[in-house]
């Protein structure tokens, strides 16, 4: 999964920054402008954040690309559904993906590019973490919410 989400959105990333139209990232920030308010509402930001990596993959003009990127939105889903309860995580995404934003609207390919790269490790490495919580969590007995406090 984490190598599928490298490959599609690093090059759809690149895309995009080449070939977005003002409406599309107009598009890419009113979705990061929804997570910027749903900070405290995981299931708004999980939304909103799932929208924004749509919309990028949009904006890349690349329909087989972007398919490949809706075949694994389920995956992706629960992927950052699995990561926002994590304290911090939600504000570092939100942060990322403004980076990304201002790279993708001076149509800068290198930055955009690098800064997705980042984002995606960055959430891959919280993705083990929560893994792992969740595992240690179980195996002690308890159980694992997926609530922001």
């Amino acid at each position: 999964m984490i190598e599928a989400r490298k490959l599609i959105e690093g090059e759809l990333v690149g895309l995009a920054a080449e070939r977005a139209t003002s409406e599309e990232l107009k598009d890419i920030g009113e979705s990061l402008d929804r997570m910027e308010q749903a900070l405290a509402k995981p299931e708004e930001f999980l939304r909103a954040d799932i929208d924004f990596h749509l919309a990028i993959a949009k904006a890349g003009h690349n329909r087989i690309l972007l398919n490949a990127l809706l075949l694994i939105r389920n995956l992706m889903r629960e992927w950052i559904r699995s990561t926002i309860p994590l304290e911090g995580v939600a504000n570092i995404a939100l942060e990322q993906h403004k980076g990304i934003f201002l790279a993708l609207a001076k149509k800068n390919k290198a930055k955009a590019t690098s800064l997705m790269s980042s984002h995606l490790n960055d959430m891959a490495h919280y993705l083990l973490v929560a893994q792992q919580t969740a595992g240690a969590v179980t195996s002690s007995g308890g159980s694992v919410t997926n609530t922001v406090t």
